[in-house]
């Protein structure tokens, strides 16, 4: 393969990876999921909670 079909990939590549990485970030913090995370976040505390009892 010539550098300027290379070089087309990885620029190719590049621009989807970070497309992908910016729709995860946006799927995480959006609205949507923060009740869903506030959740995931305290199962930590109410597992010693339960321990405790």
């Amino acid at each position: 393969m010539s550098n300027e079909i290379l070089s087309t990939i990885f620029s190719t590549w590049t621009v989807v990876v970070c497309v992908l990485m910016a729709g995860i970030g946006l799927w995480a913090w959006s609205g949507a999921r923060s009740a869903e995370f506030e959740s995931a976040a305290r199962l930590p505390l109410e597992a010693d909670d339960e321990l405790a009892d």
